[in-house]
This record gives C-alpha cells, structure tokens and sequence, in this order.
C-alpha cells in the first residue's frame, strides 16, 4: 500500500531528525514547514510550493523537501523539482498526490513527535 509505505519512510525520516540531535529550533522549522506544505501543494502546485520553501533559504525547510524528495523515491531535492518541471501531465498529478500524501505523514508525524516545540511561542525563530 502507497500510503503505508510512505508513513514508513517518514516515520524513518522524522527518527533521523530526532538521532542527530537537532536542537529545538531546527525541530520548530522543519515542523512548521511541514505543517503547511500539504495545503500549499494542494492550493498552488508543487513549484510554487517547492520555490516557497526553498526561498526561505534556511536549512530546515531544505532539509525537509531533501527528506521529501529521498521518500519519494528521488536523489536529491533537485530532481524532484526537474521532475515536477518535465513529467506529463498525468505523471505529475500522480507525483502531486504521493507528494501530499508524503507531506501529510510529515505533518502528522512532526505533530506527534514535537507537540511541544511547535507549540511554543515564535520568539526565537
């Protein structure tokens, strides 16, 4: 099942964030993006998501779409993103929908694991 097998590669994924000791800060943006990616795929398409995230120009966001993109079966974020560009029409509505289904398991799963870091207040973002 897609959606079984990608809830596992996130799940390792978020494990990994967790297993390299990132502090709290990096935790709460790696969070925050994965919060709202899945609606922005969904209202605006996987470049303009890609590019909002990517023009952060922060190391957790990238981080995130370099995990995103390793799920889905890419090298590297990049390719992702020449796939999104070059792919058939109906290749890149399936690509979008594993995307979102990829993202909701990172938002799910960031939830769970960080409750409290993504509640806390903004001050030191």
């Amino acid at each position: 099942n897609l959606n079984q097998a990608l809830a596992r590669n996130v799940y390792d994924k978020i494990a990994a964030v967790n297993a390299t000791g990132r502090d709290d800060i990096y935790k709460k943006k790696y969070g925050k993006m994965a919060l709202i990616l899945p609606a922005l795929v969904q209202n605006a398409g996987l470049l303009q998501a890609f590019a909002f995230s990517v023009d952060k120009n922060e190391t957790a966001p990238n981080d995130l779409l370099a995990d995103l993109a390793l799920v889905l079966g890419f090298a590297n974020k990049d390719d992702l993103m020449t796939a999104c560009i070059h792919l058939p029409f109906g290749e890149y509505r399936f690509l979008a929908r594993r995307c979102v289904i990829a993202l909701t398991w990172f938002k799910r799963f960031s939830q769970s694991t960080w409750p409290e870091i993504l509640a806390a207040d903004d001050d030191n973002d």
